[in-house]
């Protein structure tokens, strides 16, 4: 047994990596903030292309709305938290908003109380 091996060897390797297939659309979240301004960005979290390659083979039109749905159902009965990143080529196109949504998580509701601080 070779001890040595590193992450990016391919002697001896069983399954050969391939990367994601190409996906032809971009899913996006339009979201408002408390001043009343709305930002689309785009969701790259791993889970929602592959909700969409999952369903690719009942046709394009009935996976698409799919994701829709599990978004919706993310957004109207879970608690849902975004992870935000960014790019630096976002930052070179001076783009209005520079941030993508990485990742999604979204827990039950639950019922919360916030006493006072003070």
């Amino acid at each position: 047994m070779n001890v040595n091996r590193t992450l990016f060897d391919t002697e001896n390797c069983e399954i050969e990596f391939t990367g994601m297939p190409h996906i032809p659309y971009k899913f996006k979240l339009k979201i408002e903030d408390d001043t009343g301004k709305i930002s689309s960005m785009s969701v790259i979290d791993w889970e929602i292309p592959q909700l969409y390659l999952n369903c690719k083979h009942d046709g394009d039109e009935i996976a698409i709305q799919k994701v829709k749905d599990k978004l919706l159902w993310m957004i109207n009965e879970r608690d849902l938290y975004l992870f935000l990143g960014t790019m630096k080529q976002m930052h070179i196109r001076k783009s209005k908003n520079p941030y993508t949504i990485i990742g999604l998580f979204y827990p039950p509701k639950t019922k919360r109380y916030q006493g006072n601080l003070f």
